[in-house]
């Protein structure tokens, strides 16, 4: 008797370190489905990112100036969406750049230096109010205002997410994949994935 309990225990162990082998399976394939659709992302998008001088009043309050004349002057998202003739657009561009940020600094009363850089920027996992990018190595137009070591202002150039209208930004939205675009408006199942993600890259790969 005490042979056919120990044998049928042994039985309902084996099933379950089936149940879990599968579980474990599914949720790796899960994950690295998930990293696989976040590779394609940062491929097919292209970042603004603003960093102030520091983190005083005054600065942050010109860095946003900085940002709103860079957006009015210019639009690199008339390519429909090609990211790289964006990203000619803008190397081509750069002088003139930094000749607006500066001039608006100066319109302001600040003489800080301005540096404007087309470059792979790692970023955290960021979020919009109807939508997040996972975290990873983006191209990036990058600014940067005096010692740049305020809090930075970034937003998603290409496609045009750098809008304060709800209908541009899901306009922008729809222009990913079905899958991309599942991906970054699952709220908190998104929030979660993008986590693990996040981690994930910070263990096992270099920033740059």
């Amino acid at each position: 008797m005490q042979y056919f309990k120990l044998k049928k225990t042994k039985k309902i162990t084996n099933i379950e370190i089936s149940i879990l082998f599968g579980l474990i399976t599914a949720i790796l394939m899960s994950f690295f489905g998930c990293l696989k659709q976040t590779e394609n992302l940062e491929k097919n998008v292209l970042r603004l990112h603003i960093l102030a001088n520091s983190n005083s009043k005054e600065d942050q309050s010109v860095k946003l100036k900085v940002r709103d004349e860079i957006l009015k002057n210019f639009d690199f998202n008339t390519y429909n969406n090609d990211i790289n003739k964006s990203k000619q657009k803008i190397r081509s561009e750069l002088k003139e750049i930094e000749a607006v940020a500066k001039k608006t600094l100066e319109k302001e009363g600040f003489d800080d230096s301005v540096k404007a850089s087309l470059e792979k920027t790692y970023f955290d996992t960021r979020e919009y109010k109807n939508f997040s990018m996972p975290a990873g190595v983006y191209d990036a137009l990058k600014i940067e205002i005096g010692n740049a070591k305020g809090k930075n202002w970034w937003c998603v150039m290409v496609p045009s997410m750098c809008v304060p209208a709800a209908s541009e930004k899901q306009k922008a939205i729809n222009t990913f994949n079905d899958g991309e675009k599942d991906l970054i408006t699952k709220g908190n199942k998104t929030e979660i994935r993008f986590k693990s993600i996040e981690i994930f890259k910070n263990i096992f790969l270099l920033r740059r």
